[in-house]
């Protein structure tokens, strides 16, 4: 599995150009602020590193990274919660996996589902 990470890490590191950011939430992040948006990722640390670097996103007041199962869903809301001072019906998701929508939505937070 370790030479499976490896090789995927060194992909994306030499391929950067070849990713896109989604135009939609890199254009709410300009909007809204960083002080006002976290990443909640299920995907490795560096890579996600080396993505958002690549394409100069350094200003998330929080990075989450987590599996986002069943019994993340609830620790993760409450970390935003209190990383961002608010109540999570304040909270906003953008997710395109429709299981975590569906997970999200289970604990009555606002989902957008962001199309991949």
């Amino acid at each position: 599995m370790n030479d499976i990470i490896r090789m995927k890490q060194t992909y994306v590191s030499e391929n950067l150009h070849l990713i896109s950011i989604n135009v939609d939430l890199h254009q709410l992040l300009r909007e809204v602020g960083p002080n006002m948006v976290g990443l909640w990722t299920a995907a490795d640390p560096i890579r996600i590193k080396k993505i958002l670097d690549h394409n100069n996103i350094t200003n998330y007041t929080c990075i989450r990274f987590s599996d986002k199962s069943q019994d993340d869903i609830c620790h993760g809301i409450q970390e935003f919660c209190h990383v961002f001072h608010c109540e999570k019906d304040q909270l906003c998701f953008y997710e395109d996996d429709k299981n975590v929508i569906s997970l999200l939505q289970s604990h009555n937070v606002q989902v957008v589902e962001v199309l991949a």
